[in-house]
């Protein structure tokens, strides 16, 4: 480690201190001279290359992220729920059975059905609630 004087402070500079000031270098070119870091910093604006390679890795990295992430959440819900996507079919076909498969029907009055079912059931967990004040904790939210 390397110990530096700053005006009246002391400090300690890491290893991760050195590479971070590297880095800076690299992307501001107009900050050193004969590729040394100064104590003082000049002011400098950003060059192209800087913003180009800040942008590829900050972009890499996102994909690199997203694209992880994407490959091992397919694989875990296809060994999770790749038994019972046939049970959900089943279920469909019952429903179907039930109603019949006609499609405005099904549009029309399925979706008018499901709508107002559940819009009214949280109405009324609702009006519940203001109606006999309880729960207790929840009399706080009331606006």
């Amino acid at each position: 480690m390397e110990q530096r004087k700053h005006s009246s402070l002391t400090y300690t500079q890491t290893e991760s201190q050195k590479k971070v000031k590297l880095m800076f270098v690299l992307v501001y070119p107009d900050y050193c001279n004969d590729s040394r870091l100064q104590d003082e910093p000049k002011v400098s604006s950003p060059t192209l290359f800087g913003a180009a390679w800040m942008t590829l890795f900050i972009l890499g990295s996102c994909t690199l992220v997203f694209e992880s992430a994407r490959s091992s959440l397919t694989w875990l819900l296809t060994t999770f729920w790749g038994g019972a996507g046939d049970g959900w079919q089943s279920l469909w076909f019952k429903f179907l059975s039930v109603v019949g498969d006609n499609e405005f029907n099904l549009q029309v009055y399925g979706t008018f059905l499901l709508t107002n079912i559940i819009y009214w059931t949280v109405g009324g967990i609702y009006s519940y609630f203001d109606i006999t004040g309880t729960p207790k904790f929840l009399r706080k939210f009331k606006v």
